[in-house]
């Protein structure tokens, strides 16, 4: 929960340097958990975040240089999901376009039925701790009977193998839930159970696993 904390009052000072608006995606981005370093993380560091911080102590793992330097060191593939502005493969009606609450559209969804409102602060995700699904499995009833370890991208192990990631936060073969760090700096633990799948199928062509909270 300190890790989700830090990285919203980080999230919140880089909003500070930049009217508000929250950080945008950069080329090369694709997962939720994708880090931008210029001027993002360089914004956060300088408020006090260290690399340990981004990655999910339920996960360690998932903390090696290979990740961290991604793209040549352009991108840190972390350990929790942003839903920030133009997050990659992110659902638009989940991302936070500014730190003041704005309102919610789906220009997808013409008319009003497209437009929610502005929702309550306690009840938008900023950051989350990451639990994904493989490409595809997005059904919310089917949900105990996905694959939630052994999720492979783009990314290689010391071994040359490629790199299996699992959500943080697991049970036997389940998720038990996640922290989440909420649009007004409070961060809470949700269970399992509340989960709903929160991206899209694919970016620019490429399969992404389905990122939940």
């Amino acid at each position: 929960m300190n890790n989700v904390k830090q990285i919203s009052i980080g999230t919140f000072l880089y909003c500070t340097d930049n009217r508000d608006h929250m950080p945008d995606a950069l080329p090369g981005q694709y997962w939720p958990w994708d880090l931008p370093d210029n001027p993002l993380w360089q914004t956060m560091s300088g408020a006090g975040l260290t690399r340990d911080l981004v990655y999910d102590p339920g996960f360690p793992d998932q903390n090696f240089d290979a990740a961290w330097r991604y793209a040549g060191g352009a991108v840190h593939v972390t350990g929790y999901a942003y839903a920030w502005w133009n997050t990659p493969s992110l659902q638009i009606t989940n991302q936070n376009f500014s730190a003041v609450p704005t309102k919610v559209v789906d220009p997808s969804r013409p008319g009003n039925t497209g437009n929610f409102g502005i929702p309550p602060s306690t009840d938008r995700v900023l950051t989350s701790c990451c639990n994904l699904s493989d490409v595809g499995q997005k059904d919310p009833n089917q949900k105990l009977t996905y694959k939630w370890m052994n999720i492979e991208g783009g990314l290689f192990a010391p071994s040359g193998l490629k790199f299996q990631h699992r959500s943080a936060h697991m049970g036997k073969t389940l998720p038990v839930g996640a922290n989440e760090g909420m649009l007004d700096g409070h961060v809470e633990w949700k269970k399992f159970q509340y989960f709903m799948p929160r991206t899209v199928d694919s970016v620019n062509g490429v399969g992404i696993p389905v990122f939940w909270w």
